[in-house]
């Protein structure tokens, strides 16, 4: 995203990501294969009466951040990048449980939100 920025006021050297689905999440994949499209589609439209912004959920789809992210937002060579991720098993009372478990048969070890793969 960096080489989408305008100003030229300042020069960027580094960025560094915490946990950030880099390569798309199974969880966002598990959600929209259950739901199917008609009903996220459905669900967009409620929420967007609503004026609640719901796009960049779909924008963490494995799919589309393989083919239409990626591909179109290239690194800049004279930045350096960094990025962390993390796994953890959540504890049976956890908000994260399900989708850790949806992620962990898919892409492994993460932290509930993002595997440790796609963080990288």
């Amino acid at each position: 995203m960096i080489n989408k920025l305008r100003s030229m006021r300042f020069r960027v050297l580094s960025l560094t990501t915490i946990s950030t689905p880099h390569r798309g999440s199974a969880f966002a994949d598990y959600v929209f294969g259950q739901l199917g499209e008609k009903r996220v589609t459905v669900i967009y439209s409620v929420l967007a009466r609503l004026n609640i912004e719901s796009g960049a959920f779909m924008q963490l789809t494995r799919k589309y951040m393989q083919e239409e992210f990626n591909p179109n937002i290239p690194d800049c060579d004279d930045v350096r990048y960094f990025s962390y991720g993390a796994s953890l098993t959540p504890s049976i009372w956890s908000l994260f449980r399900q989708s850790h478990r949806i992620i962990e048969q898919e892409e492994g070890p993460n932290d509930g939100l993002a595997s440790v793969r796609s963080s990288k």
